[in-house]
């Protein structure tokens, strides 16, 4: 099941992680049931599926805690801050990354201490404190390429790279994300892959090269689908929509919005309300009488 996890096989793993829990808990052994637990709230929260996630999560966090063995406590507590926060519950996931951070740096964890650092900079962006995320990235960033793990890498180069969009400084946004990108593609995990492709996606669509971000959402959607990661396909299909705003065919633009949203609403998905606005606000009071104008 574990194996199936790392290799975006969400279905099996599943599979295999049920049946490996039926057999653990019954049978009193908590350590077993606690890693289960733990594989199954990510492999869930992969598939955008945020309150099974942490539910898992929640259920793992009593048995953690009366054993005390604080690596899997870290893991615990960093899969249950981003469950709660990619349902929009941004402080309460905070709460979780910050203790989580504090034993990982007591025990030296570098791995798990790059993990809370990226989430507590996501927690930071969602604020609007973006220059607390860059300082939580770039020390991130550090640790990562100390314990040469290369997925990290690639992980804190793509969230740098989009803030760094986002105050309009393009080289060097142009820079993270193509590096992000080029070792995406050498790391070869759908995750990691439609993850970077869908951060290009933003700088292409940024500078209005639809023709570019077209494409790489084509790429994005065709292997977020057959990995079965819910998040990012509503994310690719949401940029089509942008691309069909762009070349002001507002029509397309709302269906394809609709439909994103409708994805994000099934999973609980905290871009669900930034989803919502744009449709309400960009899209729905420029259209054509014919199309329908309800409020979202």
């Amino acid at each position: 099941g574990t194996v199936e996890v790392s290799c975006s096989n969400h279905l099996d793993a599943d599979a295999y992680l049920q049946e490996a829990l039926d057999i653990a808990m019954p049978s009193n052994q908590p350590t077993i049931t606690i890693d289960v637990l733990l594989n199954l709230a990510a492999n869930v929260g992969r598939q955008g599926l945020y309150t099974e996630a942490e539910q898992y999560s929640r259920q793992a966090l009593p048995l953690v805690r009366e054993l005390d063995h604080r690596e899997r406590l870290c893991n615990i507590l960093r899969n249950l801050g981003a469950a709660l926060m990619m349902q929009g519950k941004t402080d309460d996931g905070e709460i979780y990354f910050l203790e989580g951070l504090a034993i990982a740096q007591e025990i030296g964890h570098q791995e798990i201490t790059c993990g809370l650092l990226n989430n507590l900079g996501m927690a930071a962006v969602s604020k609007g404190h973006f220059e607390q995320s860059m300082d939580y990235w770039q020390r991130g960033l550090n640790y990562a390429r100390e314990a040469d793990n290369q997925e990290m890498v690639r992980n804190f180069l793509s969230s740098l790279g989009l803030v760094a969009l986002d105050y309009a400084s393009f080289d060097e946004a142009e820079r993270y994300l193509q590096d992000s990108l080029q070792l995406a593609r050498r790391i070869n995990i759908p995750w990691s892959l439609g993850d970077s492709l869908l951060a290009w996606g933003k700088y292409c669509l940024r500078r209005n090269q639809t023709d570019i971000a077209k494409e790489i959402f084509t790429e994005t959607l065709a292997i977020t689908q057959n990995a079965g990661i819910s998040e990012m396909v509503g994310e690719a299909i949401f940029g089509f929509a942008q691309i069909a705003q762009l070349q002001g065919d507002l029509a397309e633009a709302y269906r394809k919005g609709n439909e994103s949203l409708a994805l994000f609403d099934e999973i609980h998905s905290h871009d669900a309300p930034n989803v919502r606005d744009w449709l309400n606000n960009e899209i729905i009071p420029r259209l054509d009488l014919h199309v329908p104008r309800t409020q979202l």
